[in-house]
């Protein structure tokens, strides 16, 4: 399952770049997000996904900057990619974002079933995450 969305900023993509490879600001996309290094490339996540405690590793597996950075999770047998993509058009900045859902086990294709249900509601999530992610605080 695949989810895209797009915005224009008005930063260069050095700037973006750097918030977006930025590890910490993933803890504050929501209140339920804790955000823990194990590694310079590497840390666990831990959220609350439908009043269940969900524990994911993390790992940035492409570092282009300040063009293209992509993070794989996998948790409970779902892999799930996140790449950001940077393209500078005149004074800001072109950001697309595509969030990838791939059941890697039994257990992963059967919560996929269940995530396809929830695509537009996640689609909306993304799209509010992403707005929030890109900008400076």
């Amino acid at each position: 399952m695949n989810l895209t969305t797009r915005t224009r900023l008005d930063d260069c993509p050095a700037d973006i770049y750097a918030r977006l490879s930025d590890p910490a600001r993933l803890a504050h996309l929501n209140d339920s997000m804790q955000v823990i290094p194990t590694d310079p490339d590497a840390w666990t996540v831990k959220a609350q996904m439908n009043g269940a405690d969900v524990e994911a590793d993390l790992v940035c597996t492409v570092r282009e900057a300040p063009d293209r950075l992509i993070y794989q999770a996998t948790a409970q047998g779902l892999v799930i990619t996140l790449e950001f993509v940077l393209s500078e058009e005149g004074d800001g900045t072109d950001l697309t974002v595509v969030l990838d859902f791939a059941g890697a086990s039994m257990k992963g294709k059967m919560l996929m079933q269940g995530l396809k249900l929830m695509a537009p509601k996640m689609q909306t999530g993304l799209d509010k995450m992403v707005y929030k992610l890109a900008r400076p605080t």
